[in-house]
């Protein structure tokens, strides 16, 4: 049996498994293969997954093993039709809810796949529905085990791995549509939508074979506009835009469906005409292009311009045979043929020029000897330095124009569009600074690769942490170059500088924001990992706090929620930004944020509390919820936040928020996917533990908690007495945990506790030790030999750094183990029963005494009774702390609970006695020990001695003396039967209980010994209990009379108090 798979019960095991195989898989394919170790939880042998076409065809996608995949391709897969359609596949995609069948034996015989399933040995299935938007998927399980998913945990485990599915077919279908829209960038003209040169080299590659093949003519044809310069220079850049994206189109109108249009750069296109029969279909088709370029163009409802332009044409294979190197001789011979168009543009017939194979390819040819000359020039070092430093000038009085394009670019596009509309005027000045400073570095002629590798790659980064999408930065790409270079001379030596600058430029951006990915990827298995190793909520929320804090351009994240006063507490804070804003909220120079809507309630942590949803501050110096807090969030550097809220059962229990030093924090689509994800696994590290609303506690104050532990006074130690409830001998005292504050104030557990984890609460329970066996020795000095008892706290059973901790103390401070109590609060959650048995066998073995402290607080308490090598017991002060509310329900839990124990050979203690009736009450009943205020409050040190003298001498009482401690010795005699022993009990203790009420017994005693003015119908009902006895205990009226003095018991114990 694989041990690694979790317990169908052990839900916290099946998310985190799940989690790390979501984390870890590199690809659709392997994260299905991977399943299967999960799967095996519900004895899954096969499984499949396909999805629905948009013709309603179910396509398999995977099978998990030969046997799936041969039963799937010996049936036709119809799936919407006939009877196919009543299958579970069928059904579950209809419905999109899942389709269970608990048994094939019983499914209905009429189903089509029923004798091939049934051949296969498959006797349950479940076919899950996973959307993940634009498609609908279905995954089947088979099980030869009936019933292997009818469980209703089952079932929802499996509705939640549909989810998880359905979030990474959802990512995987978004990174392929990024990486579509990065391939179109990469073979696209960002300015035209037309191909780019890289998309003409691949169609001019194949372009002459396919020619050959087809035995028709290739055309390759580049033209430019006529006078394209005094467009921008009269109208600007933007005319001249607008001129080129609206003659790009008519141009894709004019071509046939096979003919190929490319933007080169500026105002140049290349044509490639294929499957041409004859040069009339070429000058028909040239014609009609013509015609519908130089129609006017409207740039506004006033300006209207009209341009020529000339072309350079080739014909292969008429022209020439240029089976080697086709694109550069057919590129080269269009282009002196377009050199030939322009020289003659004042007296031509045509447009167009037909390059003459009969010519020398001279001229033009030497700015392509100097274009293929530039491709081997590298981009850096002396040679490309020379060529930068002699257009530096120009290319400095060119960047701002070509900062101002991309700018407006990149505004007008929807999603870039928002990022930067989210700026406020001052930080769109800015980030204009910022681009225009990168660019000129780009364009440093000393700059070296390494150099801009890096500053590349943080810019990269940035982006990331910003929103910014690499495909919006690569579509500028174009538009810069040919900004840059729009008003120099001719240089394919720095055209080729400028491209390949720009290449690497947009390479290290795309490895910074992987780098940025890779991060959230880590933190998330960071935090999964956090979650399956500590032991309580604090220790969860610091560690994952820390971990985000780490993340780029985070400078604070805190965890919080709202007090019962509807004011955001934050509990957990890593970072000084957002400790600062605290310090000046508790000087009254900052606003408290609220949960309610109003002024102070509409920043993201509040409206994610309310809403449930994530919710974003985009920046602080724009958005109107954020107004009250503006100046001071620029002040301490926060630009933007972002809310997550972490919920259980579908309500928040906590806002976790993460501030960031730059607008648009979390706001990109990656950034907005990692949100869910932390989500989502912070839920299911949630469901671990319990948020109470006494332990909301903000940050500061639970810095300061921790902060105390470790003065060296900060801890102190107050003692509160346990007493032998039979002697009334001082046995010994427990130790109880006080801080003591800055100004002196003394701090109560309630309120420090909450702030301290794992490492915290063992430094406290190692300096409790110490500090109680120094009282030990002083009480002893002082002629005082006592015990003394300590909490060991839950995680301290699995840790057995406690066990060595109390060994070395004991040794060290040479104290008898023997008057050591430590007492044991266990809890189930995050138990190591194999390491608690050695710490309990460890201690006992060094002789301490084990006592389980809150017994009866639930029934886990009553079985570890029995099983653990406890000495004594405590009885749960819970149940006796509200004894006025209900005396004969506290004393019978008292009196059950004390012979169960006692019958183990446990000594008891009942603590939480706040009233003499209280301390009579446990020892009638039969209580060993007793603790509380009725016998004296927790007290320091020093002072113990004083008590002891100042108490008067103790003996056993013989009778009672209030009306708690009567009622205790009436039901300890079987006064109360029918309320602490059923009712063949009753008839067996019926000599035992007659004698009682015929005696002298000590509860008439007390009774007799009131004033009769003063419980005139407690004294009848006693009198009226004796005369009824001698008739018998079965008797009805005596029955009555029974239960009668029963209740006058109480009325007079809640008249005592």
């Amino acid at each position: 049996m694989n041990n690694n798979i979790p317990s169908l019960d052990d839900e916290a095991a099946f998310f985190h498994q799940l989690a790390r195989l979501l984390a870890k898989a590199q690809s659709t394919p392997a994260l299905l293969a991977d399943l299967s170790s999960l799967l095996a939880i519900w004895k899954v042998d096969s499984y499949w997954l396909g999805h629905v076409e948009a013709d309603g065809r179910l396509l398999v996608d995977y099978t998990s093993n030969q046997e799936m995949a041969a039963y799937l391709e010996a049936l036709d897969l119809p799936w919407n039709l006939g009877s196919w359609a009543q299958g579970p596949t069928a059904k579950a995609i209809r419905s999109g809810k899942p389709s269970y069948i608990t048994d094939w034996e019983d499914a209905d015989s009429s189903l089509p796949f029923l004798p091939a399933v049934r051949r296969h040995g498959w006797r349950s299935s479940a076919t899950l529905p996973i959307g993940d938007g634009d498609r609908v998927y279905a995954l089947s399980l088979y099980s030869r085990t009936p019933g292997a998913f009818g469980r209703h945990q089952s079932q929802t485990q499996l509705e939640e791995l549909a989810n998880f599915l359905g979030a990474v077919f959802a990512r995987d279908a978004e990174l392929e549509e990024e990486k579509r829209k990065l391939t179109r960038l990469a073979f696209h003209d960002p300015l035209t939508d037309l191909p780019n040169r890289a998309a003409l080299d691949l169609r001019l590659e194949e372009a002459p074979a396919r020619a050959e093949r087809h035995e028709h003519l290739l055309a390759v044809a580049l033209f430019d506009l006529d006078d394209f310069k005094p467009v921008n220079d009269l109208y600007g850049h933007a005319a001249g835009d607008a001129l080129l994206i609206e003659l790009a189109s008519r141009l894709k109108s004019a071509l046939r469906q096979n003919d190929f249009a490319c933007r080169l750069g500026g105002d140049e296109f290349v044509l490639l005409i294929e499957d041409l029969e004859d040069l009339d279909d070429l000058e028909i088709l040239l014609d009609r292009l013509h015609q519908a370029l130089i129609a006017p163009v409207r740039l506004d409802e006033q300006t209207e311009v009209t341009v020529d332009m000339s072309m350079g044409l080739v014909l292969y294979p008429l022209c020439f045979d240029c089976s080697s190197d086709a694109t550069g001789q057919l590129l080269r011979a269009a282009d002196q043929a377009l050199y030939q168009a322009k020289a003659q543009k004042g007296h031509r017939s045509r447009w167009w020029t037909l390059f003459d194979a009969s010519s020398p390819m001279d001229g033009r040819v030497s700015v392509e000897q100097e274009q293929d000359d530039a491709q081997s020039l590298p981009a850096y070092g002396p040679a490309a330095r020379q060529v930068l430093e002699r257009a530096q000038g120009l290319l400095a009085a060119a960047l701002p124009a070509v900062v101002e394009s991309v700018y407006r670019l990149l505004a007008g596009q929807p999603e870039a569009g928002r990022v930067i509309g989210a700026l406020s005027p001052e930080e769109q000045s800015h980030h204009r600074a910022r681009l225009g400073e990168h660019l000129r570095r780009l364009l440093d002629p000393k700059l070296d690769e390494r150099a801009h590798r890096d500053l590349a790659l943080a810019l990269g980064r940035e982006h990331a942490v910003t929103g910014m999408r690499p495909e919006w930065m690569v579509g500028t790409y174009g538009l810069i170059v040919e900004r840059l270079l729009a008003g120099l001379p001719a240089s394919a030596a720095l055209l080729s500088i400028l491209v390949r600058r720009l290449s690497v430029d947009q390479q290290a951006q795309l490895e910074g924001q992987a780098e940025v990915e890779v991060e959230y990827e880590n933190t998330l298995q960071h935090i999964d990992a956090v979650a399956a190793q500590v032991g309580s909520f604090d220790e969860l929320a610091e560690g994952c706090i820390e971990a985000l804090y780490k993340l780029p351009g985070v400078v604070s994240v805190t965890l919080g929620r709202p007090d019962p006063q509807g004011r955001f507490v934050f509990e957990f804070v890593a970072g000084e930004a957002f400790m600062d804003y605290l310090e000046r909220v508790h000087a009254g120079l900052a606003p408290q944020i609220e949960v309610t809507p109003g002024e102070l309630g509409q920043g993201p942590s509040a409206r994610a509390w309310r809403s449930g949803r994530i919710e974003h501050g985009i920046n602080y110096a724009t958005a109107p919820g954020l107004a009250p807090w503006r100046d001071l969030a620029c002040e301490i550097g926060v630009r933007s936040l972002v809310a997550v809220p972490l919920t259980s059962n579908s309500s928040p229990q906590a806002v976790l928020s993460l501030y960031c030093d730059r607008p648009n924090g979390f706001s990109g689509r990656e950034q907005i996917r990692f949100l869910h994800q932390l989500q989502h696994h912070f839920a299911l590290a949630l469901r671990r533990f319990e948020l109470e609303e006494k332990s909301v506690l903000a940050e500061p104050v639970r810095r300061q908690w921790r902060e105390r532990l470790e003065h060296h006074d900060g801890l102190i130690l107050h003692y509160q007495p346990l007493v032998d409830l039979k002697s009334g001998a001082l046995i010994g005292v427990e130790a109880l945990a006080r801080l003591r504050a800055p100004d002196g104030g003394i701090v109560m557990p309630g309120r420090f506790l909450p702030s301290y984890g794992d490492r915290e609460l063992r430094r406290l329970f190692e300096r409790g030790l110490y500090l109680a066996f120094e009282a030990l020795h002083r009480w002893e000095e002082q002629g005082l030999k006592l015990s003394v008892s300590l909490n060991l706290p839950a995680q301290g059973l699995n840790d057995s750094r406690y066990l060595g901790m109390v060994e070395q103390a004991l040794a060290q401070q040479a104290i008898d183990p023997a008057r050591l109590k430590l007492e044991v609060l266990e809890s189930d959650e995050n138990l190591d029963v194999p390491a608690r048995d050695r710490t309990l066998a460890g201690l006992k073995a060094l002789g301490v005494w084990l006592v389980e402290d809150d017994l009866g607080s639930g029934f886990s308490s009553l079985l570890r009774l029995d099983r653990l090598p406890f000495d004594g017991v405590k009885i749960d002060q819970a149940l006796v702390r509200h004894y006025l509310q209900n005396p004969l329900r506290a004393l019978a839990f008292i009196l059950h609970l004390t012979r169960l124990a006692q019958d183990m050979g446990k000594r008891v203690t009942v603590e939480g006695l706040e009233s003499q009736g209280m301390i009579e009450a446990s020892a009638f009943l039969g209580a060993d020990y007793g603790q509380g205020y009725a016998i004296a409050r927790p007290m320091p040190a020093e002072k113990v001695p004083d008590w002891v003298a100042a108490r008067p001498p103790v003996t056993a009482a013989e009778m009672p003396g209030t009306a708690l401690g009567a009622l205790a010795v009436y039901l300890e005699n079987g006064g109360g039967t029918p309320y602490i022993a059923d009712r063949n009990r009753f008839l067996n203790e019926d000599d035992r209980l007659q004698s009682f009420c015929l005696g002298n017994n000590s509860v008439q005693a007390y009774i007799h010994a009131l004033d009769e003015q003063d419980a005139p119908l407690l004294i009848e009902a006693c009198e009226q209990l004796a005369s009824l006895a001698a008739r018998g205990v079965l008797d009805d009226k005596f029955d009555q009379a029974r239960e009668s003095l029963m209740q006058r018991l109480i009325e007079r114990a809640r008249q005592e108090g």
